[in-house]
């Protein structure tokens, strides 16, 4: 149990200075040692996202004032061993249960968080209502990120893409143009996954994470920061899963157990040709793969033209789910599509 305390919540107490203590003759009276771990930094990361969302939520008038602004008790410090362990138990199953394919409001925030709006009013019929389209931008924060140049006013229409302004909206290039910048896909940046399951020393790896987790995105919309909110807790499973393994008998792999579940769902549809870019900073011969975008046309980074209208046609069961991500750049000239892998 000390080594749990130790692991996840950074206190415990200096061995080499108790034992000189007791071998002296002196009585045992060591300080506590604290130091902020990686988990404690995703607790704060939550803490703040969920704050984020919960005071859009009260602005909006969704929730009360009262309850926005209510302060979490302490509660007891004495506490012993198991009911330490069952309050860390009861808030990873909070978080486990606020995840996509958990949570349906999570689920839907992420099913629309990049969408034409042809695939939404087929995904939800209700969306063909101008009223319902409203009080999703009003509520969530969905609103139109990027709009076709086409003169035919239905296929504007039918091809304008819905999102989260604060989620994986645009992209920005490293001057060498080898690089995009994503900042609220920022847990793929160098790969953080593969770094702790590699050989490397883990300080390698927790130091880029630890960078990764140095500051928390801005919510400005309850959509994109429920989005958000899952990526933390997907990857506070995943890179803290040995601590995670101390208290729990099972450490579910959230987002791996996600992903292929949406893998199988699409194995009966007719597989996208598409070319990825990769959100990895430490592999220098990457190079950023964009298509652009002309009018009814693309232009992919092999130089073809294709037909874009029916590329998102045909992307858009997997954008859905999440496997891909469509960003676009600053200029809605060009776009990037990212994998989510296992």
């Amino acid at each position: 149990m000390a080594f749990a305390v130790r692991e996840l919540l950074g206190a415990g107490v200096s061995l080499d200075a108790y034992y000189s203590l007791v071998t002296q003759g002196f009585e045992a009276r060591t300080p506590v040692e604290v130091e902020k771990t990686t988990f404690i930094r995703f607790v704060e990361s939550i803490r703040d996202l969920t704050a984020g969302i919960v005071g859009l939520a009260a602005t909006k008038g969704l929730i009360s004032g009262s309850e926005a602004g209510a302060e979490p008790q302490a509660g007891d410090i004495g506490l012993d061993a198991d009911e330490l362990v069952g309050r860390l138990v009861g808030f990873l199953q909070l978080c486990a249960d606020t995840t996509v394919g958990a949570d349906p409001l999570v689920t839907f925030a992420w099913n629309v968080r990049k969408i034409t709006r042809k695939y939404l009013n087929e995904a939800f019929p209700e969306t063909r209502d101008e009223e319902n389209m409203r009080l999703l931008h009003e509520i969530l924060g969905l609103e139109e990120i990027f709009t076709p140049s086409v003169e035919e006013e239905q296929l504007k229409i039918d091809y304008t893409v819905y999102g989260f302004k604060d989620y994986a909206s645009t992209y920005r290039l490293s001057e060498d143009r080898r690089q995009i910048h994503v900042d609220s896909l920022k847990f793929y940046y160098g790969d953080l996954i593969e770094y702790s399951k590699s050989s490397k020393p883990p300080i390698i790896w927790m130091r880029e994470l630890n960078r990764v987790l140095s500051t928390t995105p801005q919510v400005s919309s309850i959509g994109g920061g429920l989005c958000l909110l899952n990526d933390y807790i997907w990857h506070m499973f995943a890179l803290v899963k040995r601590g995670l393994g101390l208290v729990l008998k099972h450490v579910p792999e959230l987002k791996d157990e996600y992903i292929k579940s949406c893998e199988k769902q699409l194995e009966r549809l007719p597989k996208v040709s598409v070319e990825e870019t990769v959100l990895d900073g430490r592999v220098t011969y990457s190079r950023v793969e964009e298509y652009e975008i002309e009018g009814p046309l693309m232009r992919t980074p092999r130089f073809e033209t294709r037909p874009f209208f029916a590329f998102l046609d045909g992307i858009m069961p997997a954008v859905f789910l999440g496997l891909y991500e469509i960003v676009f750049s600053e200029d809605r000239r060009r776009f990037v599509v990212v994998r989510r892998g296992c």
